[in-house]
């Protein structure tokens, strides 16, 4: 089960991928933060690098660029 638990922020990232690529940018950003908060907290360095990404993305196509500069940096 502890294998498992550490692989949801991953399967939320996806779920994220999946709203983004549907153009619903409020879904997405929910669960790209899910999965952000699960990672900080098993401190995950690789998965938060690419959740940062992908936040950092759809900072830049809402035009949010704080948001953006925020998340890339």
């Amino acid at each position: 089960v502890s294998n498992a638990m550490a692989q949801i922020h991953s399967l939320y990232n996806s779920i994220g991928n999946i709203y983004a690529q549907e153009n619903d940018r409020t879904k997405a950003g929910e669960y790209y933060r899910k999965a952000m908060a699960l990672a900080v907290k098993r401190n995950d360095h690789q998965a938060l690098g690419v959740i940062y990404n992908n936040l950092g993305k759809q900072g830049i196509e809402t035009q949010q660029m704080d948001s953006a500069y925020h998340y890339y940096q």
